[in-house]
């Protein structure tokens, strides 16, 4: 969630803004196909059903070209959501060994 939510917050910064409702249309979500309880918890950073139309700004369509704000997000981001993740993970593992 750590990861997921500093990519989030980078497509909040670079979505455009035409009427206001896709930046509130973007959402994480919890996976429950690659999760597995009590092992592994995988988060999807995507919109909300209402905002399908992300899909043809982030693409593009035959009428309009591309404005892609999903893969820069992630690309400007990937490592710091990593680290963000790795610290988790750290805390975790401390807190379980009692430091």
């Amino acid at each position: 969630m750590a990861g997921a939510r500093i990519i989030l917050d980078e497509m909040e910064l670079r979505i455009p803004v035409a009427s206001g409702k896709g930046k509130t249309s973007l959402l994480i979500a919890y996976d429950k196909e690659v999760s597995v309880t009590g092992k592994i918890a995988s988060y999807i950073v995507t919109w909300s059903k209402e905002a399908f139309y992300l899909r043809f700004v982030e693409y593009g369509t035959s009428h309009s070209a591309a404005n892609p704000f999903m893969r820069p997000a992630f690309e400007a981001k990937k490592n710091a959501a990593a680290e963000a993740v790795r610290q988790v993970i750290d805390e975790k593992l401390k807190a379980a060994n009692g430091k």
